[in-house]
């Protein structure tokens, strides 16, 4: 990013799916990573030249009892925390989709959504404000993409996709943006994105 600037939309899907399947496995294994952020990610290329990402740094990550979560921590990054992980609530996979979902947000506008003067600053964002709707900052987003980050990052892990595979599908347009939008009833994060 600091290097090359945003992203096009269809490269920043094509890593994400990338994570996204990552994170699936570890989240199949029992894992909440909890430490999603561009310092984790480590972009390769294969033989044919086509783009590979690597998910690292599993330091952090926290192994789930079924269906109970873990408790939150304040470590990692402030930029890239869900709510829950602000407040050292209960995490569970939905946290690393939040994540993913700035992530998403970042690669596509050039910033993560919540910037601020200070740690303390972002977290109070993460738990407060609304992120600006990605088509304000590049108009040019697929709808599909634009929806999924806006759900990705909804404040209660409810609101969020259920799983990676559910964020992913809406992602790529495998879940159609209006029936992503009925699924939740929509809120002031989504329905910019909804009007247009």
């Amino acid at each position: 990013l600091a290097r090359e600037g945003k992203f096009t939309p269809s490269r920043a899907t094509t890593l994400l799916e990338q994570v996204g399947d990552a994170l699936a496995e570890a989240h199949t294994l029992g894992y909440v990573h909890r430490d999603i952020r561009p310092r984790n990610l480590f972009v390769t290329r294969r033989a044919d030249g086509r783009e590979w990402i690597k998910l690292l740094d599993f330091g952090l990550a926290k192994l789930t009892d079924a269906g109970s979560g873990a408790r939150g921590s304040s470590l990692g990054d402030p930029r890239y925390m869900s709510p829950e992980q602000a407040r050292g609530d209960t995490v569970d996979p939905r946290s690393d989709i939040y994540a993913l979902g700035i992530l998403g947000y970042e690669l596509v506008s050039g910033a993560p959504p919540f910037v601020g003067a200070g740690s303390f600053d972002i977290l109070t964002k993460h738990l407060e404000a609304q992120p600006a709707p990605l088509v304000d900052r590049v108009p040019e987003v697929p709808r599909a993409y634009a929806v999924a980050m806006a759900r990705a990052l909804a404040k209660k892990a409810r609101d969020r996709f259920a799983n990676v595979a559910q964020f992913l599908d809406a992602l790529t347009g495998r879940t159609p943006p209006d029936e992503v939008l009925r699924e939740r009833p929509p809120t002031r994060e989504v329905s910019p994105v909804a009007a247009r």
